[in-house]
């Protein structure tokens, strides 16, 4: 990022003086830390002093869609997305992407053993089988969702895929579902 020279002017060492808008500002009586922070905001606020007011307001989306999308993993959605928190999403479930977009406030998780899969030994004798996992969700832009993911062992290894689908698509599967299990049990 390259450095805006500034459109102001120091006609004395107690007045700043922007050539672009002639406002002016006495720092005259102020400490050391005040002046300098006087100096720092007086250079924000006018920076873009007569500059080309589409520009400025093109920087102005551009810095604060920047602010918008990228997000830090280890955040609370809450802090990241406009969308406020459903009740049934606790903070721990949050899934925290690289776009607030990708992001996700989830419910807790609702395990399907699947008896025709593998199942995962341990050495106190538990297992752990095979399964889906299905979780509501609400994406950080308001989606609502349902996200359905296949844990399951291939080639001796856990493996997770999953999906999100609409709600629309959602109850269609489940349709499609309870059809497909009325058919099974159909002579």
């Amino acid at each position: 990022m390259s450095a805006i020279p500034l459109p102001k002017a120091t006609h004395a060492s107690s007045v700043l003086t922007c050539e672009e808008c002639g406002a002016e500002v006495q720092v005259l009586g102020l400490d050391g830390p005040d002046v300098a922070e006087t100096v720092e905001q007086w250079n924000r606020e006018h920076a873009r002093c007569g500059s080309d007011p589409t520009s400025v307001a093109w920087q102005d989306l551009v810095q604060r869609s920047e602010a918008q999308l990228y997000v830090d993993p280890d955040d609370d959605l809450t802090k990241l997305s406009p969308i406020p928190r459903p009740s049934w999403a606790p903070v721990e479930r949050d899934s925290i992407r690289k776009a607030v977009w990708a992001s996700a406030y989830r419910s807790e998780s609702v395990a399907i053993p699947l008896a025709h899969n593998l199942f995962s030994e341990h050495r106190d004798g538990s297992t752990l089988p095979s399964r889906f996992e299905v979780a509501a969700k609400r994406s950080g832009l308001g989606d609502d969702l349902v996200g359905i993911t296949l844990c399951k062992i291939i080639d001796g290894e856990w493996t997770w895929h999953g999906t999100n689908m609409t709600l629309d698509e959602a109850r269609r599967l489940a349709e499609v579902i309870t059809a497909a299990c009325d058919l099974a049990v159909t002579p």
